[in-house]
C-alpha cells in the first residue's frame, strides 16, 4: 500500500491531516505540486509532486535553492488531498506544528504532453535518480531538477534551480505599446479605505510592512529605487544580487522585507538587516518588458506577464492575492498579526505616481509614519535626547500628536540625534503654540519616522507611543493624518504674492500674474484657478497622462482674446514630456505636450489654458481610442431635453452590455464614455457611435437630431458621434471651462441624471467638496473596456 507508511505515524481521530486513501486517477488535468512551510521542531519546507494518485514528497531542511542546490530528503509519500492541508499539527503527534502551503500549481516534465505521458516520464526520473520537470504556480515557477546522492538508505537528492532563457517562455503582451523606458519611476499609491469588502474583479494581498521598492533591470544591470528615487542597491545587496540573472530591461515594483520565523514582515528588523535576516523582495506589478511599456494594461494583464517572467527564488517571490473574498482575508489578516491588506481593481491601469482609488488600503495595525518636529533633553542616564516630538499634516498645517520616548537602543540614539543635528532651527515648526512642553529643541519638519502605538485619543493624540525607525522613504509632505482624504490636499501658492515659484515633482515652477482676474464678474483670479488644479491634481492627472494636449489659452482670462497652441516646438522646457504626431495638413510633424505630473499640469495652466482639451487616445496606441464619446449638444432647447436624450443613450447602452460614464460638459451640453481600453480604432468607436445614435433619434425625432449644421437642427439635440477621430479633442472630466460662473466638467451618478439637472450647479469653488463627499466617481471607468463586437451584435437586434 502507496500509503502505509503515511498512516502507521499518524493518530487521524487526533491530527487533522488527511486519512491515508489513495485518491483515483483523474483524466484529463495536469499533474499537481504543492510547496508546504512546515515549522516543526525545525523549520523546512515540503516539496510534494504528484504521481499515481499520491503525492511524492521531499523536506527541505534550508528552504528552496535559488542559484544553489539545497538537501531534500525523500519521506514518505503523501495523500492527494494534502495539497490542500494547512493547519495546526497537535502536539506529540507526528510532525507537530504549524503547516501552511506556501505555493501551488501544477508541474510538467515535458508542457507539450498530456498527464499520463508526464506520469511515465517523471517514474524514469525517479528510477533513474535524475528528475528534471518545471513548476507553473502561483509563487513560483521555473526549471528545476531532483538528483538522487549516494547515502545508506537512497533517499538524500539534491534540489536544484535551473536558469530558463527568456526566450523560452512564450509570453503575451496583450499589443502593449512599444515605447521607451519611463525615465523617472514613482510607484502608484493606494488610498486608505476603513472596511473590508468582498466585490467581483477585485483582488487581496497582504500588505507588507517594509520598503516600497521599484527594481529598473538592464540586462543584469539591477537598480533598486524608493518611491522617493533613492538609490536602496547597498542597503539591499541580496536583493540586486538576486534580479541580475534576468535578461532584457524590466521595471518590477514591490516590497522589500525583513520576515521573522512565521513569515511576518516586521519594519523595524529592516533597520538590522544584515544582522541575521535576510530581505526578500515580493514584486506585485510590472511596468515595462523588453521595450513593451505595460502600464495602460489591466493588473490582470500585467500580473499574468509579471508571473511568467519573473525569477523567483528564496529572495525574488511573487506576490500572491485571492480573489473577490476582501473580508476573509481581512479576518485572517487580524489572526495572522499583518499589518493589513491592499485591495485593487484588476482592471486597473498602472497610474505612474499618483494615489488612486483602484488601490485601496485597509490596515490593521496601529502603526504610522509621522514626522519629527523637534526633540526633548535626555533625562537621567540617557545620552543625546529623551523623546521626539511627533506631528502630521492636516491640511496645510503641521499637528502635534504626541512624544515618543521608547524603542530606542543606544546606538539608535546616537545614529538619530546625529541625523537631527544639522537641522535644528529656532522656531516651532507647528502652527499652534504646544500646551506643556518644556523647551524641546525644534528641527526643520524634514525626517519621516515609523512609530507604533495602542490608541489615538480623541483629540488625535497617541498612546503609548513606540520608535520604530527612519522612513528615508517617504516625504514629510505625504504624511497626513490617516482618515483625512489626499485628495484636495491645500494649496501652496502664497496668499498675496503676485509671483510665485514652487518645487513640484523635483521641477522648479515659475507662476507669474497670479492677481489677474480671469472672470472679472465673479473677482475670481488666476491664482484661484491654480489652486483649484493644484488641490485637485491627484484625482485629474489619470484623466490626463500620456494624452496629446491641445492647449487653448485664455492670458487674459474668459473676457479676453485666446488661441490655440498644439505645437509645443522648442517652447516647452526640457522636463515636459511630449509626442511628435505626423500632421495630416502639412509637412511638418506636430510636437504635443503631454501632462505626466502636477508640475506640468500648472505649468499649463500658468500659460493661460483653463480648461483641458485631450485626445480619446495615448502616446504609443493614438490609433486606438480608450473610450468612444456620445456629445449632446443642444441648440435653442430646455436642458430637460438634454437630459432625456442622455438617459435614453444610457438605457440603450445598457441594454447592449455597453459599460458607459457621464458628465456635464461644463457648457451647455453633456458627454457619455464608453470604455474601449484601446482594442479597437476610431473608425469603430465612430461607427459604434453612429449607430446608437442612430437608435437614440429613431426614438426621440421631434428633440434630437444627427444633423451638424446649426441652421438644420435648430431646437434640437445635436447627437454628435463625429468626436470620435484622431486629433479631436474633448474637455477633461474635472476640467474648468471658461464660461460665467467657472463651471466644471463633472462626472455625474446616474441617479443626478434627472429634470432637475443643471450644469451650473458644478463650478471650480465646489468641486473639490464634492470630490470629498462623493468620491472619484469615475473611479474604475479605465477597465478591459466593452466587447464591441457582442454590443453591436445587440444593437443590430434593435433595428429588426
Amino acid at each position: 500500500m502507496a500509503l502505509k507508511k503515511y498512516a502507521a505515524k499518524r493518530k487521524f481521530s487526533v491530527t487533522p491531516e488527511p486519512s491515508a486513501k489513495k485518491s483515483p486517477a483523474k483524466k484529463n488535468e495536469k499533474l499537481i505540486f504543492v510547496i508546504q512551510r512546515h515549522e516543526a521542531r525545525n523549520l523546512h519546507f515540503d516539496l510534494r509532486l504528484e504521481l499515481d494518485g499520491v503525492l511524492k514528497s521531499w523536506a527541505v531542511p534550508k528552504g528552496l535553492p535559488t542559484d544553489k542546490s539545497h538537501l531534500a530528503v525523500e519521506v514518505e509519500d503523501h495523500p492527494l488531498e494534502y495539497a490542500q492541508f494547512s493547519g495546526e499539527i497537535p502536539k506529540g503527534e507526528y510532525g507537530a506544528g504549524t503547516v501552511e502551503i506556501w505555493a501551488h500549481g501544477t508541474y510538467s516534465v515535458n508542457p507539450e504532453l498530456n498527464k499520463a505521458e508526464n506520469e511515465k516520464l517523471v517514474r524514469a526520473g525517479l528510477k533513474k535518480g535524475h528528475l528534471d520537470f518545471y513548476l507553473s504556480g502561483d509563487t513560483i515557477r521555473g526549471k528545476f531538477t531532483l538528483i538522487r546522492m549516494k547515502s545508506k538508505d537512497n533517499k538524500n537528492w539534491l534540489f536544484i534551480k535551473k536558469t530558463v532563457k527568456a526566450e523560452q517562455v512564450d509570453i503575451e503582451l496583450y499589443d502593449a505599446p512599444l515605447a521607451p523606458a519611463p525615465a523617472d519611476l514613482s510607484p502608484m499609491l493606494a488610498q486608505l479605505d476603513e472596511k473590508p469588502f468582498d466585490r467581483d474583479g477585485w483582488w487581496f494581498e497582504i500588505k507588507w510592512d517594509g520598503f516600497r521598492v521599484m527594481a529598473d533591470i538592464q540586462d543584469g544591470a539591477v537598480k533598486l529605487y524608493s518611491r522617493n528615487n533613492i538609490l536602496l542597491n547597498e542597503k539591499f545587496p541580496e536583493v540586486v544580487e538576486a534580479l541580475t540573472a534576468v535578461p532584457g530591461q524590466l521595471i518590477l515594483d514591490g516590497e522589500i522585507v525583513a520576515l521573522d520565523e512565521k513569515g511576518i514582515s516586521h519594519f523595524q528588523a529592516l533597520q538590522d538587516i544584515h544582522k541575521g535576516t535576510a530581505p526578500v523582495y515580493y514584486v506585485f506589478d510590472i511596468l515595462y518588458y523588453r521595450g513593451h511599456k505595460l502600464t495602460a494594461l489591466p493588473l490582470k494583464q500585467r500580473f499574468e506577464i509579471l508571473s511568467k517572467v519573473l525569477p523567483v527564488s528564496e529572495t525574488i517571490r511573487l506576490n500572491g492575492h485571492i480573489e473577490k473574498a476582501g473580508k476573509a482575508m481581512f479576518k485572517e489578516a487580524v489572526k495572522l498579526g499583518l499589518e493589513g491588506i491592499i485591495a485593487k481593481n484588476s482592471a486597473s491601469p498602472y497610474r505612474m505616481g499618483l494615489r488612486s482609488g483602484d488601490w485601496l488600503k485597509l490596515k490593521i495595525k496601529k502603526e504610522d509614519e509621522f514626522i519629527i518636529a523637534g526633540f526633548t533633553k535626555p533625562q537621567g542616564s540617557r545620552k543625546y535626547f529623551g523623546a521626539l516630538v511627533l506631528g502630521q499634516f492636516e491640511k496645510q498645517n503641521l499637528v502635534f500628536r504626541g512624544l515618543a520616548g521608547t524603542g530606542f537602543t543606544d546606538s539608535t540614539l546616537a545614529k538619530l540625534y546625529k541625523t537631527m543635528k544639522p537641522l535644528i532651527r529656532a522656531t516651532t515648526p507647528f502652527s499652534e503654540k504646544i500646551a506643556g512642553l518644556l523647551s524641546p529643541t525644534w528641527v526643520e519638519p524634514r525626517l519621516v519616522c515609523q512609530i507604533k502605538f495602542q490608541e489615538r485619543t480623541k483629540d488625535g493624540m497617541l498612546r503609548h507611543p513606540v520608535y520604530l525607525g527612519l522612513r528615508p522613504d517617504k516625504k514629510a509632505d505625504e504624511v497626513i493624518k490617516n482618515n483625512d482624504h489626499l485628495l484636495c490636499a491645500s494649496p501652496k501658492l502664497p496668499a498675496k504674492a503676485k509671483d510665485a515659484t514652487l518645487q513640484i515633482d523635483g521641477q522648479t515652477i515659475k507662476l507669474s500674474h497670479l492677481n489677474k482676474l480671469y472672470w472679472p464678474k465673479e473677482k475670481y483670479t488666476k491664482k484661484m484657478l491654480l489652486e483649484y488644479y493644484e488641490s485637485m491634481a491627484e484625482v485629474i492627472l489619470p484623466y490626463l497622462q500620456d494624452r496629446p494636449q491641445s492647449l487653448k489659452r485664455y492670458p487674459e482670462g474668459i473676457e479676453g482674446e485666446s488661441f490655440f497652441q498644439k505645437n509645443m516646438g522648442k517652447i516647452a522646457p526640457k522636463w515636459i514630456k511630449t509626442v511628435t504626431v505626423p500632421s495630416h495638413h502639412d509637412e511638418a510633424p506636430v510636437r504635443y505636450m503631454l501632462c505626466q505630473n502636477e508640475a506640468a499640469l500648472l505649468y499649463m495652466v500658468n500659460l493661460g489654458c483653463i480648461d483641458l482639451n485631450i485626445w480619446n487616445s495615448r502616446a504609443g496606441s493614438l490609433d486606438n481610442p480608450d473610450y468612444a464619446v456620445f456629445d449632446f449638444d443642444p441648440l435653442e432647447v430646455d436642458f430637460k431635453k438634454v437630459t432625456e436624450a442622455v438617459l435614453t443613450t444610457h438605457k440603450i447602452l445598457d441594454d447592449i452590455g455597453a459599460a458607459n460614464f457621464c458628465k456635464t460638459s461644463g457648457a451647455s451640453g453633456m458627454h457619455i464614455y464608453v470604455p474601449l481600453a484601446g482594442k479597437y480604432t476610431y473608425s469603430q468607436a465612430q461607427d459604434f457611435a453612429y449607430l446608437v445614435n442612430t437608435r437614440v433619434n429613431t426614438l426621440l425625432p421631434d428633440m434630437t437630431s444627427l444633423e451638424r449644421l446649426p441652421g438644420l437642427r435648430r431646437k434640437k439635440v445635436y447627437l454628435d458621434y463625429l468626436q470620435n477621430k484622431v486629433g479631436a479633442t474633448m474637455a477633461s472630466v474635472y476640467s474648468v471651462r471658461p464660461v460665467p460662473g467657472a463651471h466644471v466638467s463633472a462626472p455625474l451618478l446616474w441617479e443626478e441624471v434627472n429634470s432637475k439637472l443643471s450644469p451650473a450647479k458644478f463650478t471650480m469653488k465646489n468641486m473639490c467638496k464634492r470630490l470629498e463627499e462623493k468620491g472619484d466617481i469615475w473611479n474604475g471607468f479605465f477597465g478591459t473596456g466593452i466587447d464591441l463586437k457582442a454590443a453591436v451584435g445587440k444593437l443590430g437586434e434593435m433595428f429588426r
